[in-house]
């Protein structure tokens, strides 16, 4: 039984190969390059040899096939063309089996295939019987007694060409080819599927490229794959500069070894999308019912619209209203012209492409790539640390002392210029100093001669304070018109930074002082180093001793006030500030003595106005006290005497409101002086140039 199991799959394993080899042969394709990129994606690039039509497999997890349908490109190098690429299908292999119409089972796969294929036409090579040729009539189990054991064996009856059954024993048989080409390929595929179920999440891409002779295959391809990481070291030497390594941390996640390829790191934003291209995607469309009654077509009509009714004769030209390619109309008579435009749309579109590849050409060639100068070799589903530098640098150590970073105390630092001539990526560092770990940080990218500063650790030998002053300078610019007095002046800004050495040797501070967009730098002259968003400062602070910077800063403000509102004290202000020239000052005395005329007049109305008030009280009283009067005689004393009285603040009333009206005509007069002296004050000048 043993026997006859083993050389079922033995016969199917021949089977297999002979259809193989007639269809097309397996051509492997080894990864030969590799770049990756910061974003997220992976590009692969595949060559092989192959010889004849041949057929290469590649195997992709599910994940990826939209970033392969999407980016797979396949080239024949040596002249011959790529037929087809299939792939597997997103239906689950388990559905796929039931679609055959047959099964093979684990045990017996022979005696079951042969049973389910009855009707299949053979060719065996039997012992004994030399070649059989015939269809399968089925398969027969008999016992045969071996000692005292019953051992079954399988007789399979094929009803040969020549009208008669042949029975043999499948032992018998060295060899059995099914002729039937399309129920072999049919078990091919059977097996492919089932080879595909061996891990999970896979799917198998098939390349066919037809030709003749050896040539190579090309394949390229992007999928997502890990970031890669880029890390640093930095080895102070008190003899030396300092010695700058950088390692990329790279992850071969795929089920595949990369043997021996050529490996690219890119840094850069590259555009990338997902888009799902694998799975089987229908459009809906209209449903319309079956019209079961003849319709009768007017061919002119039809015709017209662009339709005809037949192929035109050979040799004849195209009938009128005949598509032409692209969906354009056709003159009648005129496929030559038809056919020239038709070219040069299509040269139109092929230069449109040439200069869309020109421009993605560019756009790669903005990104930054470390390439790997040696061959790299990184089995599957392992790491690697990969040396993308490793020279020494212009460097030195510092105290670099940030407020904001660190207020008490400045931080070990690493000052280096980046002389590699490479821009290196950002990542982490780790600096050892005197041959011991110092600390870490972070660095970020640095193009090449661009200094960086890489603090690791905190200074606790060097102690930090700062203080802070302000104040206005007084003005440096006046300037008089349209009513207003503009002053321009300095608002200074101190900031004292103290550093206290209490360590035994010497130090290097570096203070980082940030930068505000509208103040000026004054002392000291200039900055050491100036960035965009800040100062940097050296000082040199001695052992066991204390060192000052002192930073000043300056901006222009501008002050606007009205010449109307300013008072005799303002004015004496401002001249004791040397704000005001000798011509500013007789001016603003002259619109003092105006608007002091103004004063002593609107003081007039108002007593004029209050004189005004008091009669009209008066009167309302003596008018009251008139009412209450009865007809005696002293009563009739009295109301002539309230009456005289009012007759007499009468003429007072007129009085002063004659007066009041000639001062209100006088204060609109002095008004206007006041206002003519304003509007003729016209002076720009430098306070104290010339006084």
């Amino acid at each position: 039984m043993a026997s006859v199991t083993s050389f079922g799959l033995r016969s199917l394993v021949t089977f297999c190969a002979v259809v193989s080899v007639a269809a097309a042969q397996t051509a492997p394709l080894p990864v030969k390059r590799v770049v990756l990129y910061k974003h997220g994606i992976g590009y692969f690039e595949r060559q092989g040899m192959v010889n004849g039509r041949a057929t290469a497999e590649l195997r992709f997890k599910e994940s990826e096939m939209g970033d392969v349908l999407k980016t797979l490109t396949a080239l024949d190098l040596g002249g011959g063309s790529i037929d087809a690429i299939a792939y597997d299908s997103q239906k689950p292999a388990s559905q796929v089996l039931q679609e055959f119409a047959f099964t093979l089972t684990p045990q017996d796969t022979q005696l079951a295939l042969m049973t389910q294929l009855r009707g299949a036409r053979i060719a065996a090579t039997v012992s004994g019987l030399g070649e059989v040729r015939g269809a399968i009539l089925g398969v027969d189990v008999r016992q045969n007694a071996v000692g005292e054991t019953r051992v079954d064996t399988h007789r399979l009856s094929v009803f040969t060409d020549q009208g008669g059954v042949v029975g043999f024993d499948l032992f018998d048989a060295q060899s059995l080819v099914f002729e039937d080409q399309s129920l072999a390929a049919d078990v091919q595929r059977y097996l492919a599927t089932m080879r595909s179920t061996h891990k999970r999440d896979t799917r198998v891409v098939s390349i066919v490229a037809n030709g003749t002779g050896e040539r190579p295959l090309f394949v390229a391809y992007a999928v997502e794959q890990p970031v890669w990481k880029a890390t640093y070291r930095i080895v102070l030497d008190e003899a030396k500069e300092p010695l700058l390594q950088g390692w990329a941390v790279v992850d071969n996640t795929s089920d595949e070894d990369w043997t021996d390829v050529q490996l690219s790191l890119v840094a850069g934003l590259p555009i990338s999308f997902r888009q799902d291209l694998y799975t089987p995607r229908y459009a809906e469309r209209p449903v319309f019912e079956v019209n079961e009654r003849a319709v009768a077509f007017d061919a002119e009509e039809l015709a017209q619209n662009g339709y005809t009714g037949g192929a035109p004769a050979p040799g004849a030209p195209p009938a009128a209203g005949l598509l032409l390619g692209r969906g354009r109309k056709s003159k009648a008579g005129a496929p030559a012209e038809a056919a020239k435009a038709d070219m040069r749309f299509a040269e139109a579109a092929d230069a449109r492409s040439e200069v869309a590849a020109e421009a993605a050409t560019r756009e790669i060639g903005d990104l930054l790539e470390y390439r790997i100068d040696h061959a790299v070799t990184i089995p599957r589903n392992r790491s690697a640390l990969l040396p993308i530098v490793a020279q020494r640098v212009k460097g030195e150590r510092v105290a670099l002392y940030s407020e904001a970073m660190r207020a008490t105390n400045p931080m070990s630092a690493v000052r280096f210029v980046n002389a590699t001539g490479l821009s290196l990526e950002g990542g982490p560092v780790m600096v050892l100093d005197a041959e011991t770990y110092a600390g870490e940080s972070q660095m970020p990218s640095v193009k090449p001669d661009e200094t960086r500063y890489v603090p690791y650790a905190v200074d606790l030998g060097v102690k930090a304070t700062t203080e802070y002053g302000s104040g206005i300078e007084n003005a440096h610019a006046v300037r008089f018109k349209n009513g207003v007095m503009t002053l321009r002046q300095y608002q200074i800004e101190t900031k004292t930074y103290a550093f206290d050495n209490k360590d035994d040797s010497a130090r290097v501070v570096v203070v980082e002082h940030a930068k505000r967009g509208d103040f000026v730098l004054r002392q000291p002259a200039a900055a050491s180093e100036t960035e965009l968003d800040r100062y940097r400062f050296r000082v040199e602070v001695p052992a066991k001793s204390t060192q000052k910077l002192v930073v000043v800063e300056s901006r222009e403000i501008q002050r606007e006030i009205q010449i109307r509102d300013l008072d005799d004290a303002q004015i004496a202000y401002y001249a004791a500030q040397s704000a005001l020239s000798a011509e500013a000052e007789r001016a603003l005395a002259e619109v003092q003595r105006l608007r002091a005329k103004v004063a002593r007049t609107q003081e007039a109305l108002t007593q004029v106005d209050a004189s005004l008030r008091e009669i009209d009280q008066n009167q309302d009283r003596i008018r009251r006290n008139l009412s209450a009067l009865g007809q005696s005689d002293a009563e009739k004393d009295l109301r002539k005497t309230y009456v005289d009285e009012l007759a007499t603040s009468e003429v007072t009333i007129k009085q002063l409101r004659r007066s009041m009206d000639e001062l209100r005509a006088t204060l609109l007069a002095e008004q206007a002086d006041v206002q003519r002296a304003i509007d003729a004050l016209d002076l720009e000048y430098t306070p104290g140039a010339g006084k």
